[in-house]
């Protein structure tokens, strides 16, 4: 089986969650005997070889701007296609806190409107300020209509989880073939190690530091506003576009709170290793690598009710409402309560360790695949 994938352009030098996803899910799939060939996503309506494969997969619903084209394209060439959705609807995130220009559009005109400027934006930002030559596709400035158009053409689709799907269906009241794929952790985090148990203490949040990830509040639910400051210790690199927002956690952040830049994996499963408790208070996430990594290295977990969360963990870890700073920190309270009377986290790091592996991943990958070319 011969596969193309078309992937963002900037996918390594502005590495996220998808990056691993992708580089990991094609190294597995690969020891299964896959070729796999990854392109930039922009490449394939000037592809003369694509008769080489047999499909194309495609990343992410919402880069409605770039898959369009991508899509027709394949199409054209009478290559079927699946889609790793990898999506949230992000209503109560825009209208909540999304900042800036972006955040006023989503509160005054609503949704709809906002994600269809939004692609616009994105357009003209790849293609002007990034030289990306996606061709201009209009329907890709109508956001609903151009959603259910990749959807309901794709031979198949891989969520990363069943609510995400539903969540996808009751969005675009539609639906499609798909085929859930679960996210998984990174085998640096499954390797046991040697080294005696250190003590666990303190609370840790580790990823991009940005409005999404919801730093702010986490601050505030850590301060001394509600109670005896909590520490905390927060590991990551300031977002993309979030400079600004970096500079005012920075700024708001109290004497309990200290930062530290993005760290390799090897350094991660240090810190891991001594944190009592992970908390990531995000709007939404599907489910959040970091918190596979810092659930299977034996932190008990605090994550936000958005997302596919439910479904990974189950009652397994802490809820909070992501814009509720008294009850992020009402669930790192709970956390640590459990962790400092003995509480067992060996059921969770079972279940990861078991269900949530990117060769498992891989497998239901190829499962998906055989099905999309009956």
């Amino acid at each position: 089986m011969r596969v193309l994938w078309l992937v963002r352009r900037n996918l390594t030098t502005f590495p996220g969650g998808d990056t691993i996803q992708v580089i990991e899910t094609q190294r597995a799939l690969e020891r299964m005997g896959v070729v796999v060939h990854r392109r930039p996503v922009d490449e394939l309506p000037t592809l003369k070889d694509s008769n080489e494969y047999d499909f194309v997969h495609l990343f992410h619903l919402d880069r409605i701007w770039e898959n369009l084209p991508a899509a027709k394209a394949a199409m054209k060439h009478k290559l079927p296609y699946t889609l790793s959705t990898i999506y949230w609807p992000t209503a109560r995130f825009d209208t909540s806190a999304r900042t800036g220009l972006n955040g006023f559009i989503a509160r005054i005109f609503g949704e709809q409107v906002f994600q269809s400027v939004r692609q616009i934006e994105r357009w003209t930002g790849s293609r002007f300020k990034e030289g990306v030559n996606t061709p201009l596709d209009l329907m890709g400035f109508r956001f609903n209509t151009a959603a259910r158009y990749l959807l309901s053409n794709a031979a198949m689709c891989l969520p990363n989880s069943t609510i995400e799907w539903e969540r996808i269906e009751g969005r675009f009241k539609m639906q499609a073939s798909h085929a859930p794929i679960p996210n998984a952790v990174c085998n640096a985090f499954l390797q046991h190690s040697d080294e005696p148990p250190t003590a666990r203490a303190g609370v840790i949040c580790v990823g991009r530091i940005e409005p999404r990830k919801n730093q702010l509040n986490l601050i505030r639910a850590v301060s001394a506003e509600f109670g005896d400051p909590i520490n905390l210790t927060i590991v990551g690199s300031p977002g993309r576009f979030s400079s600004a927002y970096h500079k005012t956690c920075i700024e708001r952040a109290g004497p309990s709170v200290r930062f530290i830049q993005h760290q390799s994996p090897d350094q991660l499963r240090s810190i891991y290793q001594t944190a009592s408790v992970h908390v990531s208070p995000s709007w939404y996430d599907t489910p959040g690598l970091v918190n596979l990594e810092a659930g299977v290295m034996g932190c008990s977990l605090v994550v936000g009710s958005e997302g596919s969360g439910r479904e990974y963990f189950g009652d397994a870890v802490q809820y909070s409402d992501p814009s509720d700073p008294k009850s992020i920190r009402d669930a790192i309270l709970r956390a640590l309560e459990l962790h400092n009377s003995g509480s067992d986290t060996s059921d969770l790091q079972h279940t990861i360790r078991t269900n949530y592996t990117w060769e498992r991943a891989a497998e239901e990958t190829l499962k998906a695949y055989k099905a999309a070319l009956k």
